[in-house]
Parts: structure tokens; C-alpha cells; sequence
């Protein structure tokens, strides 16, 4: 966390707000970020009783007051030097979304080979199912514009971690502007999410918004 608050303050020019989303922790993690919210002036804490990424970020983010939204996984695996190029895009270049992709050409990732089939392999089938153009869905190094909050947040069904794909091919059928932004990522390997179990509920959520949108071109 010092090391995103460095980097905010390293850039006056934004006006910033920090929020720890702590969704059903089991460990420390709640009173690890109390001590940081009293420590850091701009970060805020919220506790959720329930798990899942997409729950937490519809409530947070359904608040609203910010022109520009950004997640990002609380262990930092990406490298925040990409952070003004995120900005840059959703306030200068006009695009409505901006995702972190590992996958890219100009990308460096570090991980291993396990978490690289899985993530590749899932990504492709992404693309053969939806004949997406974005490279990597489940990066969680995201930005929004207010406005693509504000319309694609109700539309999005899933809480878990299948709220990143879901909202980007539900952004990308409605015509949005999404940059594919190239990211440096280490893997962080005390990592507790479960890889295998998270991948199936991905493909059970990638069913399910494909029967939505073949239902929906039928209208």
C-alpha cells in the first residue's frame, strides 16, 4: 500500500481516494488495513461479510463521486508505472475502458507455467466463444470512466471474479471505446486464490452470458 500511496503523491495533478475492499478476510487482513487508513490520509476501508471481487466493486463503485475508477488487486502484482498511461487514456484519449493485459507483445509477466496455461488457455477460449479482441480478461488492473460505470455496473450479474470478463464483453458488444493497455506483472505467489476452482466458475459464467447474448440478438 506505500507503495501506491508513493506513487499517487508523485502526481498531485489528480485528486485520488484509496479504498481497501475487504470482502470475508479470515486472517489480519481487516485490521492490517484499519492501521493503514490511519496512517494514509485518502484511504478509506469496507468491509464486506460476503467474498467476491464483482459484489464488492458494485458496491463501492455504485457510490459513485469519482470521474475515473480504477481496481487493482491488493498485492500489486502490476506495476503502477502503467497507472498514468491508465489515466491518460480515460481522460485525455476518451476511451471508456482500460484493461491491464498480460498477454500483450510489449508486456513482461512473470509467472509460472501452471498460471500461464491456465490464463492463456482461458483467454482463448474467451475468444473463440465471443470473437473478442481483448487479449486478457481476468487482469485485475482495470479502469473505468464514470460514465461506463454508471451504465454497464446493473448489467453485470456475477460478484465473483468473473465480474472482469463480464463486464468487458458486455462493454465490448455495446460498442465501447477499450484500450488493451500492456502491463508488467509478477506473480505473487502466496497467492490464495483458488486457480483450478476459479477457471471452472469462469466457463460456467462464459455459458451463461453466451446463451444471454444469443437470446438477446433474437429479440
Amino acid at each position: 500500500m506505500a507503495r501506491l500511496h508513493d506513487h499517487l503523491q508523485r502526481h498531485p495533478e489528480h485528486q485520488y481516494e484509496i479504498v481497501i475492499g475487504n470482502n470475508g478476510s479470515t486472517d489480519h487482513t481487516a485490521e492490517v488495513a484499519e492501521a493503514l487508513a490511519k496512517k494514509y490520509a485518502g484511504l478509506r476501508v469496507c468491509h464486506f461479510a460476503v467474498k467476491g471481487r464483482g459484489g464488492v466493486l458494485r458496491e463501492i463503485w455504485g457510490r459513485g463521486g469519482a470521474d475515473i475508477f480504477i481496481y487493482m488487486d491488493v498485492d500489486l502484482s502490476t506495476d503502477l508505472e502503467a497507472m498514468p498511461k491508465m489515466i491518460a487514456s480515460l481522460a485525455a484519449e476518451k476511451f471508456d475502458l482500460v484493461t491491464g493485459t498480460r498477454l500483450h507483445r510489449d508486456s513482461m509477466t512473470k509467472r509460472s507455467l501452471r498460471r500461464e496455461l491456465i490464463s492463456r488457455s482461458y483467454n482463448y477460449l474467451v475468444r473463440l466463444t465471443f470473437s473478442t479482441q481483448l487479449t486478457d480478461l481476468q487482469c485485475g488492473f482495470k479502469g473505468f470512466s464514470k460514465e461506463a460505470v454508471a451504465y454497464l455496473l446493473p448489467l453485470v450479474e456475477d460478484r465473483g471474479f468473473f465480474f472482469d470478463t463480464e463486464i468487458l464483453l458486455l462493454a465490448e458488444k455495446r460498442g465501447y471505446r477499450i484500450l488493451d493497455l500492456p502491463v508488467t506483472w509478477v506473480e505473487n505467489t502466496d497467492s490464495r486464490v483458488k486457480i483450478l476452482r476459479t477457471a471452472w466458475v469462469d466457463v460456467m459464467g462464459l455459458i451463461r452470458l453466451r446463451r444471454s447474448f444469443r437470446a438477446d440478438s433474437h429479440k
